[in-house]
């Protein structure tokens, strides 16, 4: 026959390897059986993001805590309750605007005669 139960093992907040002892008793007959179980604590899924990756000095986000901030690379670090670290990183930065060059070419000489010219 088959037996099925739920058992709650001790808290940990490590993996384990634990004895699991099984015993059943009936009228005329008794059996154990004892074998090793390695046991795993479950741990909530984190996820760290921040609403974008370059913050100007004077923007905050819902999930940070500045007041001023200095212009600088940053760092969330989470610890989980089994001691596993979770990380994300940020920059405060000045923002500048991107510099760029435009060449414009157009023929020597246009006359009026000239319907249409040609400009690269």
């Amino acid at each position: 026959f088959r037996l099925s139960s739920i058992f709650q093992v001790p808290e940990s907040f490590s993996n384990e390897v634990m004895f699991l002892t099984v015993q059943v008793k009936g009228p005329t007959h008794e059996f154990t059986k004892r074998t090793t179980v390695l046991t795993k604590n479950k741990e909530s899924l984190i996820f760290v993001q921040t609403d974008k990756p370059i913050y100007k000095p004077e923007q905050t986000d819902s999930s940070t805590v500045h007041s001023e901030p200095l212009q600088g690379s940053y760092k969330v670090v989470l610890w989980t309750e089994t001691g596993r670290i979770v990380e994300h990183s940020f920059s405060v930065e000045e923002f500048v605007l991107p510099k760029f060059e435009v060449k414009v070419t157009v023929p020597e000489k246009i006359t009026i005669m000239e319907e249409e010219m040609n400009v690269s």
